[in-house]
């Protein structure tokens, strides 16, 4: 579930803003998928639902990774210097 969330909301992030970055360089060109407000509000929305989901992969990947033992997180403690 939270794969296909990613994925649609990066994939609509991206045309959105490949939209409102070519309508920015070409000064003539004013092409909306919806109109210029609503794309700026879905662009800004799917910037923060791809956002958080990258946040929720993250977290779901380091909850099961760094929370066992292993050679190299033994090796990391044992250095003086200390990971903040």
């Amino acid at each position: 579930m939270g794969q296909c969330i990613a994925h649609s909301s990066i994939g609509v992030f991206t045309a959105f803003a490949l939209n409102l970055f070519f309508n920015m360089i070409e000064p003539g060109r004013n092409i909306f998928f919806v109109s210029a407000l609503m794309d700026r509000v879905i662009y800004y929305v799917s910037l923060l639902l791809s956002m958080l989901s990258f946040l929720y992969i993250f977290i779901y990947a380091f909850r099961f990774s760094f929370n066992k033992r292993n050679r190299v997180m033994d090796e990391i403690n044992k250095t003086p210097i200390s990971f903040i």
